[in-house]
């Protein structure tokens, strides 16, 4: 009677453990959290709303999910261990942060697995920013600032782009995009200067840059002047593009001063952020001088041919007797590939002679326009004008006469190959794909049959339309050889994942089957996480097993997921045995009965109310919050700066 009495006191003090809710302060040990928030001091008590909204917002936009626990204090450890132990505790993944507050202690700690994507600077930075608030004792708004600030980190915005843009030669526009550093948070960035500016003093780099920002602002003045004199002689019309990069290089300039402007503020800058501006001020200018140079050489080969346009024009009117004389022998030839080959085997150039005779016509009125200009210096724009339009239409004059010439070749070509073509293509739809058998192969059919289909009509429409002809072959060999490697794809596909199934079963079977054998032996510890966890495991096994006959793929990614969940299930079971003996044993001392109890053997087995659920905390609010009980040794850890072992690392300090 006295051992049984024994028991059920240890039974008894097990339920009660289950049902407390956030109580009384003292030294807390790492433990599993519950939720994501876990509040036992009432800390965030009235700014729960803030606090998910927060939390809800940096998971959405980043995918990262904040936990946050306050307790009073760290069981005499420092914020970054106990917070690493707490995360290892409760299974924290790759893009989980713990964020752990002592608020008595007047500590806290943050912890990121190694894999992170935020680096150690960034870590601190966030910690930084979270620390400011926890100082003037605002729970809820470090939490907060804790979540902007790694949402911040992830999406930085430190950088403004500004464009500057150039006119090439005969109007074409050359964009060139110039970068200057924005301070953020007066936080120097990670990149310095540019490898050119590297152990130069920064009082040289300033010297240099104080001079070009002279010299950009000549450039741009004279640049002014010149657009001026450009406009009286030539037009607006032709002199539009000059003044638009006139325009974007002013706007370069200014940013280059606003950013030079930055170093004389009363914000301090590091050493570092100094000599980056100063590098971009400095690469900023050169591109504004650079840019204006181009534009001004447009405008200066506008001048050089109005003095070259007669012996231009004597060039293109020779051209044009050659145009002339090759009209008719090419109306010719277009007409005799119409007889031999039909309309559909010329469409291409069916109206090429008539639009050479067109622009042979415009090119000669042009010629003559321009020379009525010339000697004129009040009509420079319109030599300009007419030079360009002749040479263009003379140009393309030769252009339509060549492509009779070549369709011409391309048909007698086509002819040649169009039986080549489709005897190939004949005997790549009659071959199969070894081993389609055991895969669906409906697509490679299709585009099989679409093949022999194209190469029988090849005989019928190679006469009239060889070049049609052979281009449709073409194109039905691409699509059966696509066809061919998808169905290849999938037969080794096939053969890989049945060559790979039978170890994955076999590693699913175990694990399954290990994690079942620990919590049956440990039922009266191991909450409903880890069960879940191997209820799913057992269907997906189930379904690897149904599915390994005819669709080996899927099988493989059942049996892997079965595995990965029955290592799940055992990890949690382990952690949910592990915090209720160090709970059993602080309260009642070691002993042979509580394996019994352990095992759901005493002590109402079987029945609801006795059954330990993994990862309970009472109270709270949106699912979230609440007071955890649950305890668990903490991960030793020698250094706020190490990893904090099993793969963690992160920030923390006093405040």
């Amino acid at each position: 009677m006295q051992r049984l009495a024994r028991l059920l006191l240890a039974g008894a003090l097990a339920t009660g453990s289950l049902l407390t809710t956030a109580g009384a302060a003292d030294a807390v040990e790492p433990f599993r959290l519950g939720g994501q928030v876990t509040d036992r001091v009432g800390a965030l008590d009235g700014h729960e709303q803030e606090v998910t909204a927060a939390l809800d917002g940096l998971r959405t936009d980043t995918g990262v999910q904040l936990w946050v626990v306050y307790v009073d204090t760290f069981d005499g450890q420092d914020g970054r261990a106990w917070a690493d132990a707490t995360a290892q505790a409760s299974g924290l993944g790759q893009d989980d942060v713990l964020l752990a507050v002592a608020t008595q202690d007047r500590a806290y700690g943050y912890s990121v697995d190694d894999g992170f994507r935020l680096d150690a600077g960034q870590v601190d930075e966030v910690a930084r920013d979270t620390e400011t608030e926890l100082a003037s004792d605002d729970w809820p708004g470090a939490v907060v600032a804790g979540a902007r600030s790694i949402e911040d980190e992830l999406t930085p915005s430190h950088t403004i782009w500004w464009v500057v843009g150039a006119l090439a030669v005969l109007g074409g526009l050359v964009i060139v995009a110039v970068s200057l550093v924005h301070r953020h948070r007066t936080r120097p960035e990670a990149v310095g200067p540019t490898p050119e500016f590297a152990g130069r003093p920064t009082a040289e780099l300033r010297t240099l840059a104080d001079t070009l920002l002279v010299q950009a602002d000549d450039a741009v003045r004279s640049a002014g002047q010149e657009l001026e004199f450009a406009v009286a002689e030539f037009g607006p019309d032709r002199t539009g593009g000059f003044a638009t990069v006139l325009g974007r290089a002013r706007e370069a300039l200014q940013q280059a001063f606003a950013a030079r402007q930055s170093l004389d503020d009363e914000v301090p800058e590091t050493e570092t952020d100094r000599r980056r501006v100063l590098a971009e001020v400095i690469e900023a200018c050169r591109t504004t001088g650079t840019t204006l140079d181009e534009a001004a050489h447009a405008v200066d080969e506008l001048r050089d041919l109005v003095r070259r346009a007669p012996g231009v024009l004597d060039g293109i009117e020779a051209r044009l007797l050659g145009l002339r004389a090759g009209v008719e022998p090419s109306r010719a030839l277009l007409s005799r590939l119409r007889t031999e080959f039909g309309e559909t085997a010329v469409a291409s150039v069916a109206d090429a002679v008539g639009q050479a005779r067109d622009r042979i016509g415009t090119a000669e009125t042009s010629c003559a326009a321009a020379r009525s200009a010339l000697g004129d210096p009040t009509r420079s724009g319109e030599v300009v004008d007419a030079v360009r339009t002749a040479e263009a239409a003379a140009a393309q004059a030769e252009q339509l006469l060549a492509g009779v010439s070549r369709t011409e070749a391309d048909l007698r070509r086509a002819v040649v190959e169009v039986p080549v073509a489709t005897a190939r293509l004949r005997a790549a739809a009659s071959a199969g794909v070894a081993g389609s058998e055991a895969v669906p192969a409906g697509g490679f059919a299709a585009a099989a049959a679409a093949a022999q289909a194209v190469a029988d009509q090849a005989g019928t429409t190679a006469g009239t339309d060889p070049l049609g002809t052979l281009h449709r072959l073409v194109e039905a060999e691409r699509v059966l050889d696509a066809a061919r490697d998808r169905a290849e794809e999938a037969v080794e596909a096939r053969r890989s994942a049945r060559a790979a199934l039978d170890q994955a079963l076999v590693a699913a079977r175990a694990e399954v089957a290990a994690a079942d054998d620990f919590i049956g032996a440990r039922r009266g510890a191991v909450g409903s996480s880890a069960r879940t966890h191997l209820g799913e495991a057992r269907r997906h096994l189930e379904q690897a097993v149904a599915l390994a006959g005819q669709d080996p793929a899927a099988a493989l990614e059942h049996a892997r997921q079965a595995d990965a969940l029955a290592e799940r299930a055992s990890a949690s079971a382990r952690a949910d045995v592990s915090s209720w003996q160090t709970q059993q044993t602080s309260r009642t001392g070691s002993g042979d009965d509580l394996g019994a109890v352990l095992g759901g053997i005493l002590w109402g087995a079987g029945t609801s109310s006795s059954r330990r659920r993994s990862g309970w905390s009472g109270g709270g609010f949106g699912g979230g919050f609440g007071g955890s009980t649950h305890r668990s040794s903490p991960r030793p850890s020698s250094s706020r700066r190490s990893s904090g072992g099993g793969g963690r690392r992160g920030s923390g300090g006093r405040f």
